[in-house]
């Protein structure tokens, strides 16, 4: 061994799991800060229209979409991905 391993100090699991959640922080408020970024940049042009939109396919959006389009109304669903 070394003589600089030899003089660290063992890392504790709880120094280490912070240390990994900081890391994991810091690399999520980088990536959020990249898509804001692209989304400013985005057209704002919007030439769609439709009798319903729904905004979210989730448990109550899908549903209700489908119940809409039976119904006879134009849908469009607008997803965050």
């Amino acid at each position: 061994m070394t003589e600089h391993s030899q003089t660290r100090k063992p890392l504790s699991r709880r120094a280490f799991v912070k240390k990994t959640l900081t890391g994991i922080g810091a690399t999520a408020l980088v990536g959020t800060g990249t898509g804001a970024a692209e989304a400013a940049n985005a057209p704002r042009h919007w030439d769609k229209a439709a009798d319903v939109v729904v905004i979210g396919a989730g448990a109550t959006g899908l549903p209700a979409s489908i119940e809409a389009a039976e119904q006879g109304a134009s849908v469009i669903v607008v997803e965050q991905n």
